[in-house]
């Protein structure tokens, strides 16, 4: 089985400092990860390799699925799981029901969205059961949980223990 694994929330809310933090790389370096490898998840004991892609679609636009699609193209691991981040846009341009609907998502089997409900500064919030029921329109196998508070490290022990459950950890 398959899954994608979408770190959501709007424009800096904080979505790739929670992938950097996941993959156990520092979030203020700047982490790049290579379009052609898998990575782990070295705080959460689990053999499954994933592809990142931490730039979201809000970030890089019709970008966003061509690089998602490169990295998945060129990994040697036959069926890595993937880690993006994700902007629940609804402008047609950003629009995650769109960009959901594209066929690369087809090899994924489920798709666990983790909505942040609060931007990293404390300045915004989702309203999580509009982005709740967004998630709902995008014809998927969804799962969407909820990651509460503003505490940084409780947000990620959130995301983490939920992974670990998925996977039977």
């Amino acid at each position: 089985m398959r899954r994608a694994h979408l770190i959501t929330g709007f424009t800096s809310w904080g979505k790739s400092f929670m992938i950097h933090e996941l993959m156990g790389r520092n979030p203020h370096g700047r982490p790049a990860y290579g379009m052609d490898r898998t990575y782990q998840m070295p705080f959460i004991a689990i053999p499954q390799a994933f592809v990142v892609q931490s730039q979201s679609n809000d970030d890089l636009d019709s970008e966003f699925l061509e690089r998602i699609e490169r990295r998945l193209a060129n990994t040697e691991d036959e069926r890595p799981d993937l880690l993006v981040a994700l902007c629940p846009a609804r402008e047609p341009r950003e629009s995650m029901v769109t960009i959901m609907g594209d066929p690369l998502w087809r090899r994924f089997d489920e798709f666990h969205f983790y909505l942040l409900e609060y931007k990293w500064d404390g300045q915004a919030k989702l309203i999580l059961p509009a982005v709740e029921r967004h998630v709902a329109e995008v014809g998927v196998r969804a799962f969407p949980y909820r990651i509460v508070g503003l505490n940084p490290g409780a947000r990620l022990e959130q995301v983490r223990n939920r992974i670990r459950r998925i996977y039977g950890i």
